[in-house]
């Protein structure tokens, strides 16, 4: 009888992790293991990907009813979700948990005992870059230290870790204390594979565009992206339009910073694909990142692509100078010139989006959810020996 897997992750929002779970529910076949998808929030952005879904692989809960539940959701969101955590595990009975953010890693935590009840083995998928991301947060050093000290016991409470890249496993490994026996380094899927499309016959813009795609967060550098646009000749700025395709809690404040005729901001878009397609090149300008699924994408769309080499994952992937460009982080004059540089030299263009699209094969889902495969059966296998 095949054993049963429940993905976790807070909602469907328009974020990375979200389209990466979609991703491993759709093409994730195996005759050992069942895969069901479950949500802690009601909120959806991805309705065409649930379309191609069977309706039982992902469980939506609904808003909450009555005035109690209601308050309860608003209110205390961590106390909602480590409910709704709960009822997912005693309404799907699963052998094993992943648990994809730290807002479905920590509601598990909380409940530790009941997985436990429930004989449920705990994985977490690392995704972003939480350790360095903590230490801009909190310019203390003590206090710092302190949430290490606690993410290490989150991180070392469950079975296994998974990164998704290799930077990310040796920060799990030093911060958290995890050993390196209890990490696996996963990839994520490509969102689709993009080869099997049917593409719009029509750019989405009616003009040449620079592309910028993803969460308007400050981590994400679309503040530095906007800047160096700025920076470029006028002749440049005349020729070629900056689109942002997202949607986050910045947003007003990049508007403000934008004071441009030619910078658009599209709003979130469940097809990047069409924008990937048509872009002259994309950029991605973010602080901090844990893998970076756009440069895959990019790459499969043959898209040119610039990135910020942030400590973990466009390092890890862009070979610079044959896949990609990288520029220090932060660095918007640096940023400036290499998208001028890019965007008049075909020659670059071509070299970029031949040697990318070859390394876009190496993250297929079918690749990728073998590997995940191969995961549940070690991590079954060796909770059984030690019971």
């Amino acid at each position: 009888m095949a054993k049963k897997v429940l993905l976790c992750c807070p909602s469907l929002a328009c974020g990375g992790i979200e389209r990466v779970v979609l991703t491993i529910t759709r093409h994730f076949q195996s005759n050992d293991f069942q895969l069901v998808t479950g949500i802690l929030r009601p909120v959806v952005f991805y309705s065409d990907e649930l379309q191609k879904l069977k309706r039982n692989h992902v469980l939506i809960p609904e808003l909450p009813k009555g005035v109690f539940n209601r308050w309860l959701n608003n209110y205390f969101r961590f106390a909602s979700d480590i409910l709704q955590l709960r009822k997912l595990i005693r309404n799907t009975q699963p052998d094993i948990l992943l648990t994809f953010s730290l807002e479905a890693t920590l509601p598990a935590f909380f409940l530790q005992r009941f997985l436990k009840q429930q004989r449920v083995t705990w994985i977490i998928s690392e995704g972003s870059n939480t350790a360095e991301h903590i230490k801009r947060k909190l310019k203390n050093k003590f206090l710092v230290r302190l949430v290490h000290l606690f993410f290490s016991k989150v991180f070392n409470s469950s079975h296994h870790v998974t990164t998704v890249s290799d930077g990310l496993k040796e920060q799990v490994r030093q911060y958290y204390k995890v050993p390196s026996s209890k990490i696996t380094r996963i990839y994520n899927p490509v969102r689709i594979q993009y080869q099997q499309l049917t593409i719009h016959s029509k750019s989405p813009m009616q003009y040449p565009f620079i592309l910028g795609m993803g969460r308007f967060v400050g981590i994400k550098g679309f503040d530095l992206l906007i800047e160096a646009y700025l920076n470029l000749s006028k002749s440049t700025q005349d020729n070629y339009y900056l689109v942002l395709c997202g949607d986050g809690p910045d947003r007003k404040k990049l508007q403000l910073k934008a004071q441009h005729p030619h910078i658009i901001f599209h709003g979130f878009t469940s097809t990047p694909e069409h924008f990937l397609k048509y872009a002259e090149l994309i950029v991605i300008p973010s602080y901090l990142e844990g893998f970076c699924n756009t440069i895959v994408e990019a790459w499969e769309m043959q898209c040119p692509v610039i990135s910020t080499n942030c400590s973990t994952g466009p390092r890890e992937l862009i070979e610079s100078g044959r896949t990609g460009t990288l520029v220090p982080v932060g660095d918007a004059m640096r940023l400036s010139r290499e998208i001028q540089d890019l965007l008049f030299s075909k020659e670059k263009q071509n070299l970029y989006k031949t040697y990318g699209y070859q390394s876009a094969k190496h993250f297929y889902p079918k690749i990728i959810c073998s590997h995940y495969e191969a995961l549940f059966k070690f991590c079954t296998s060796e909770i059984t020996s030690n019971r």
